[in-house]
């Protein structure tokens, strides 16, 4: 977010996120001969887009919450990664900095509550006698990979942007789809 709002009044039109985070990917790596100060004051949109990015993911833990005993685990997963994986192609070619804000944060809220799905789906599918072990290594394993994603994304992010957010969606995708394998409970 600090990124978005970093390049000045021009990002309010004409930048796409990739355009922006390659941007300061390549003033770091270049080498200079002279030392600058290093800027490092925090936008005042970025607490704000923080603050709506917890607004909207209480609000929408809630709205779960109660929808949750009306629909199934599955029907909510596969609605949480379609929106997720939308949103991360959506951002690919949107180029007002307000809308790639608001975009990151539907990507992450519903993208984040899979994660609270995939336990509902476990606790679903296993026999009491192996659930506890069941929910442990599911979020022994999600944890570990979101290590690694996180060490990984990165480097992708600064070789080829958009193809990174492309891959992400389609694992979106690709989740959806997997969760129509599921067993019924």
């Amino acid at each position: 977010m600090n990124q978005i709002y970093s390049q000045g009044e021009s990002t309010t039109v004409g930048l796409k996120v990739c355009d922006i985070l390659q941007s300061n990917s390549s003033t770091a790596g270049s080498t200079q001969e002279e030392f600058e100060l290093c800027d490092d004051d925090v936008k005042f949109e970025t607490f704000f887009y923080t603050m709506v990015l917890g607004i909207f993911g209480a609000i929408y833990a809630l709205i779960t919450s109660a929808i949750l005993g009306r629909f199934d685990q599955k029907v909510m997963m596969v609605f949480n990664c379609t929106v997720a994986g939308i949103c991360g192609i959506a951002l690919q070619f949107i180029a007002n900095s307000y809308a790639v804000a608001i975009l990151f944060c539907f990507e992450i809220v519903f993208a984040g509550y899979c994660v609270l799905l995939v336990n509902a789906n476990v606790v679903a599918i296993f026999p009491t006698n192996v659930r506890a072990m069941a929910v442990a290594l599911t979020n022994m394993i999600g944890r570990l990979s979101c290590f690694v994603a996180s060490a990984v994304i990165g480097l992708l992010m600064m070789q080829n942007c958009p193809v990174t957010f492309y891959m992400l969606s389609a694992l979106l995708f690709l989740c959806a789809g997997l969760t129509f394998l599921l067993p019924k409970t």
